[in-house]
């Protein structure tokens, strides 16, 4: 019994060996001081632009063909949760609170249940959706869509530096440049970040990044 960790030891110090003959090559070690650092601005730069790049050529294929991405001017939404986001958005154009927005969004029940209990503290907007409110030049669906597919290629870039800020937070800069590029370009995010899905899937990434940095500098 006593030979099995041994032989085990022996084979971990032979598979090191070999993944060091492997990787000690000189075209691999990474620079140092100002190049390393103009290398991480470089690629900072160049996964942000990837991003905010892809979701703004998807843009411009809509505009290219409004017989399918658009009804008259509007553009669409390829996701019901739009309707919800940019139904707050118009009501805080129009001085209104998310509370009246549910009131009549669940209309007759909250209207009641908002008159009976008027003094409920008002919900908090997502502040994704205030921002659109900011932005948009009047409380039109036409201008609210328009808006918040417009808002998509930035809050791409944003979750690109997002990711990259939280890995070099953990001491991997360059990784977080690849992790960028790799996770926001990737299907299973593009999908929920593309152009016409307005609502806060556009951010989760960069948060849920956020999250496990965080707990990794806890454990660390």
């Amino acid at each position: 019994m006593a030979a099995f960790p041994s032989r085990l030891t022996r084979q971990i110090d032979r598979l090191q060996s070999q993944h060091h003959a492997l990787t000690d090559r000189s075209w691999l070690a990474l620079p140092s001081g100002r190049v390393y650092l103009l290398l991480i601005i470089m690629l900072s730069l160049a996964a942000a632009f990837a991003n905010f790049h892809v979701r703004s050529q998807q843009f411009t294929h809509w505009k290219s063909h409004p017989e399918k991405f658009y009804v008259g001017n509007t553009p669409l939404f390829s996701t019901m949760d739009a309707g919800y986001f940019l139904g707050i958005a118009q009501s805080l154009s129009r001085q209104d609170t998310p509370n009246d927005f549910s009131a009549r969004r669940n209309f007759p029940d909250g209207k009641t249940y908002a008159q009976n209990d008027a003094d409920i503290t008002p919900g908090k907007a997502p502040q994704l959706f205030t921002v659109i409110y900011w932005l948009a030049d009047n409380d039109s669906p036409q201008a609210l869509l328009e808006t918040g597919n417009m808002v998509i290629p930035v809050t791409a870039a944003i979750t690109a530096l997002a990711i990259i800020l939280c890995f070099g937070a953990t001491g991997y800069w360059l990784e977080g440049t690849v992790a960028a590029v790799g996770g926001g370009l990737s299907m299973a995010y593009l999908q929920r970040s593309s152009i016409g899905r307005i609502d806060t899937d556009q951010l989760n990434l960069g948060f849920f990044i956020c999250y496990l940095a965080w707990r990794s500098g806890l454990a660390a």
